[in-house]
C-alpha cells in the first residue's frame, strides 16, 4: 500500500544549504579491471547500463524524487517518479587523453560541481572508459562515478549502496545483504494534504522536540559542569575542546569548481603505526597524517598558524538494520587535529587525547538524541538558518568566530574484494561535498585492507591538489619513522616538483599540554 514520505529536518537541511556555488551532493568512484572477467572479453555500456537498473530496486532513493512544500512551510516529500528512466540517469563518457590519474581525478572533480535536476531522483551516474594510462591498473579499465544529494544518503547509506551494486566474485554471487528494504510505492500529497499536514507538523513541532531535548538538557547539563570544574582546575591548558579556532585559507568562501585527489595507504602498516600510542585508532592515525600535511602544506605557503587546527567529524548514530534505508543518521562532532605539533608521535598522541575526549562529549550527550533534536526542528526556521549560512558562511553566526577549518569523514566499505560484471573493483572512494566554512573535506575510504585519504577542496583554495597529495605521503613517512614501524610496500611515486621541508615551530609543546603515553 502506498503511503506519505516525507524528509527529516536533517535530511532536509542539505537541501537549504545548497547555493549557486555549493551543491551537498557527493560522488562514489568505482574503478575496475576488466582483467578479471570470465572468459576474458570487455564490458559494453548497454550491459554496465542493464546491471545498474536490475539493482536499482535495491533502495527507494533511485525512482523517487522531491516534491517541494510551497514557501518551505514543512519539509519536502519523496514520491515515485511516474517518468523515471534509467536513460536519464546513467551516461558515458570517455576520459580524455592521456588518460592518467590526475585527468581522471580532474574529470570526477568536475562531475561533481553540476547541481542536481530536483524534478528527478536525485541521483546520476557516469561510466568513465579511458582509463589507459595508470601505473597499478591494466589498460582498458573503466570506472563509475555515482553522484547522490547528501538529502537522500549519508556515507554509511552510501556505502551500503556499494554492496548491493555489486557481486562477492566474478561469477556473479550477490552479497546477503541483512535488513535490506523492500522498496514500496509512496504516493503523492495533494495540496490540500501538505497545506494541512504543513500546519498540524509547525504546531506541534514544539511536542515533538520536547522529547529529545528532555533527554539531552540532564546530559548537557552535567557535562557542561564537569567541563567548568576540569577548565577551572587546569586553566592554564590553552589546547581544549574548547580552543580558539584559527582563521585559514581552509574556512573561506568557496566558488563553484573543485578539485580532488587520493593517496593511498595499506591498512596492516597504519595498524602497526597505531601501536606506538596506546588507545589510538585507525582513524587517529589517519587524522595524524592529514595533520601532518595541512602543517606541511600551510607551512610551504607560509601560512601555518600558531593553534591547532579543528576537524569537523561526521559520526554515524544508526542503531543497526532496521534503520531507515537511505535518509541520514549522523550528528557531528569538532576535534582538535594538533596542526601545531612539529613531533609527529607526539601529534599522534594528541590526535587520540581529542578524539577521545570529543567522543565522550558525544556519547555522554547523546549521539542519536541529538540528531533527533535535528530531525525535529520546524521546517521554515530550518530553511531559514540556511539560507542565512549560505550568505555568512559555517563561522558561529557571522561573528568572526569559526567553529572548526575543515572536514575528515571516515566512511568504512568493503573489507573484501567485489565485482561488477565480472569486473574486478579495485578502488572505492568519496568526492565530498564543500561548502562556505567548509572548503576542504578529507574523505577516508577503505575497501580490501587499503585505506584512501581523498581530499576535495575549491580550487582556489587548494590550486595544486597533486602537491597537498605529496604532503600526504610525506606526512605518511615522517609518522612511521617517528613511531619505528616496518612499511610494507614502497612508498607510491609521484612525478611532482615541489619539495616541503617543515620549518621548526614556534612552540614544539605548548605550555600545558601533556602527550599520552
Amino acid at each position: 500500500m502506498s503511503k506519505l514520505k516525507q524528509l527529516s529536518g536533517l535530511d532536509a537541511s542539505f537541501i537549504y544549504l545548497d547555493t549557486d556555488r555549493a551543491s551537498t551532493g557527493g560522488t562514489m568512484i568505482y574503478v575496475y579491471d576488466q582483467s578479471t572477467i570470465p572468459g576474458g572479453g570487455h564490458l559494453r555500456f548497454k550491459e554496465i547500463l542493464k546491471h545498474i537498473e536490475s539493482r536499482t530496486a535495491t533502495s527507494p532513493i533511485f525512482r523517487q524524487k522531491l516534491k517541494q512544500v510551497p514557501m518551505s512551510l514543512d519539509y519536502p516529500y519523496w514520491v515515485e517518479d511516474e517518468n523515471f528512466r534509467i536513460e536519464n540517469h546513467v551516461f558515458h563518457v570517455a576520459l580524455p587523453k592521456p588518460g592518467d590519474w590526475r585527468q581522471f581525478c580532474i574529470m570526477a572533480s568536475r562531475l561533481t560541481t553540476p547541481h542536481f535536476d530536483f524534478n528527478r531522483p536525485l541521483w546520476e551516474m557516469y561510466v568513465v572508459e579511458g582509463l589507459d594510462n595508470i601505473d597499478w591498473l591494466p589498460k582498458g579499465s573503466f570506472a563509475i562515478l555515482t553522484r547522490m544529494h547528501h538529502a537522500a544518503v549519508d556515507g554509511t547509506a552510501a556505502a551500503q549502496l556499494t554492496w548491493a551494486l555489486h557481486d562477492l566474485d566474478a561469477r556473479g554471487k550477490k552479497p546477503g545483504l541483512g535488513g535490506e528494504h523492500e522498496t514500496e510505492g509512496v504516493r503523492a500529497p495533494s495540496q490540500f494534504e501538505m497545506a494541512t499536514r504543513a500546519w498540524w507538523n509547525n504546531a506541534t513541532s514544539p511536542m515533538r522536540l520536547a522529547r529529545p531535548l528532555s533527554r539531552l538538557l540532564p546530559k548537557v547539563g552535567g557535562r557542561l559542569r564537569k567541563e567548568v570544574q576540569k577548565r577551572t582546575v587546569a586553566r592554564v591548558e590553552e589546547h581544549n575542546s574548547g580552543t580558539k579556532v584559527p582563521t585559514t585559507r581552509f574556512d573561506g568562501r568557496v566558488s563553484p569548481f573543485r578539485v580532488f585527489t587520493t593517496s593511498r595507504f595499506q591498512l596492516d602498516e597504519l595498524k602497526g603505526i597505531r601501536k606506538a600510542v596506546e588507545g589510538s585508532t585507525i582513524n587517529d592515525v589517519v587524522t595524524t597524517i592529514i595533520s601532518g600535511a595541512l602543517r606541511r602544506y600551510l607551512d610551504h605557503n607560509g601560512e601555518l598558524p600558531r593553534d591547532t587546527m579543528v576537524a569537523m567529524m561526521p559520526v554515524n548514530t544508526r542503531s543497526g538494520p532496521d534503520a531507515e534505508p537511505g535518509a541520514n543518521n549522523i550528528t557531528f562532532m569538532g576535534a582538535a587535529i594538533g596542526s601545531d605539533i612539529a613531533d609527529p608521535k607526539e601529534r599522534l598522541a594528541y590526535v587520540t587525547e581529542q578524539t577521545a575526549r570529543s567522543k565522550s562529549i558525544v556519547n555522554a550527550i547523546g549521539a542519536s538524541d541529538l540528531t533527533d533534536l535535528n530531525k525535529h526542528i520546524p521546517a521554515s526556521l530550518l530553511a531559514a538558518t540556511g539560507k542565512l549560512i549560505s550568505r555568512i558562511g559555517l563561522d558561529a553566526g557571522g561573528t568572526g568566530k569559526r567553529l572548526f577549518n575543515m572536514a575528515i569523514s571516515n566512511v568504512p566499505g568493503p573489507s573484501v574484494p567485489l565485482y561488477l560484471q565480472g569486473a574486478k573493483l579495485k578502488f572505492w572512494s568519496i568526492v565530498a561535498p564543500c561548502t562556505d566554512g567548509m572548503g576542504a573535506v578529507f574523505a577516508i575510504t577503505s575497501y580490501d585492507r587499503e585505506i584512501y585519504i581523498c581530499p576535495t577542496a575549491c580550487r582556489e583554495i587548494v590550486p595544486d591538489p597533486e602537491f597537498l597529495a605529496q604532503c600526504l605521503e610525506e606526512s605518511y613517512a615522517e609518522l612511521l619513522a617517528a613511531t619505528g614501524a616496518k612499511p610494507k610496500r614502497k612508498p607510491a611515486k609521484r612525478p611532482l616538483k615541489k619539495k616541503t621541508t617543515a620549518k621548526k615551530p614556534v612552540r614544539k609543546n605548548p605550555a600545558g599540554r601533556k602527550a599520552a603515553n
